[in-house]
């Protein structure tokens, strides 16, 4: 791990963007791409709950993107038990991997992924979700390493609910806004994807560098790259 200073490096980033104009997805983006950062990780990403099931809201990579929807289709996953457990979850090595979670772990150990951690989001006695983190080497065995971990998973809950003052019955509409918004992210994904003849772990990065490089939010660059197509 690289370090208290860069975590709070990443905390203060996302608290600085929480109250400007910035949207959830964008903050959270960013949050993931810190959290790789930080933990010396590979992919991160962040499950919730939406309308009684799980949603895939934000990933740092199209990899990531497959394990955890696998996660949602499936109900078994090192995230999955994070948020029905309300606890970390870690597994490394790939015969543990396969052991605890089946075809799941397998997916992970087929992306490149050794070993994974999973850290519950919860509001108030209530879990919204969870943040999931993948590496490629095993992780820091630093005991506050799970700290950091669980502190940037808080970061994205109060991101992503933005209120200490939410009423229970918008918990949930405001996490299905977000699940929303990141539909569009995977359909500028998909059109970048067929127009340039690339993958999508490719065209994930073209839209990033090109909202990075315009000063664009990515969910409104997303949006123009799927206008753009239909117009």
């Amino acid at each position: 791990m690289n370090g208290h200073p860069a975590a709070l490096e990443a905390i203060a980033t996302a608290t600085a963007a929480m109250v400007g104009s910035q949207s959830v997805t964008d903050v959270l983006s960013r949050l993931v791409t810190d959290c790789v950062e930080v933990m010396n990780a590979s992919a991160a990403a962040v499950l919730v709950t939406d309308n009684g099931g799980l949603a895939l809201l934000i990933s740092s990579s199209h990899g990531a993107d497959q394990i955890e929807m696998l996660q949602v289709q499936s109900e078994r996953g090192p995230c999955v038990d994070a948020i029905a457990a309300d606890t970390r979850v870690t597994a490394s090595g790939s015969d543990e991997l396969r052991r605890r979670w089946g075809s799941v772990g397998e997916a992970i150990v087929h992306v490149g992924f050794t070993s994974v951690e999973a850290y519950p989001m919860h509001w108030r006695g209530r879990v919204v979700g969870g943040l999931n983190v993948f590496h490629t080497e095993a992780p820091d065995p630093d005991d506050d390493a799970r700290f950091v971990g669980q502190a940037l998973a808080d970061v994205a809950t109060i991101v992503l609910l933005h209120s200490t003052d939410i009423p229970a019955d918008q918990i949930s509409a405001r996490v299905h806004e977000g699940v929303m918004a990141r539909s569009v992210v995977e359909q500028a994904k998909g059109v970048l994807s067929y127009l340039h003849g690339v993958d999508m772990e490719v065209a994930y990065r073209q839209l990033r560098e090109s909202a990075a490089a315009e000063g664009q939010p990515i969910t409104a660059r997303a949006l123009s790259v799927v206008e753009e197509q239909h117009s």
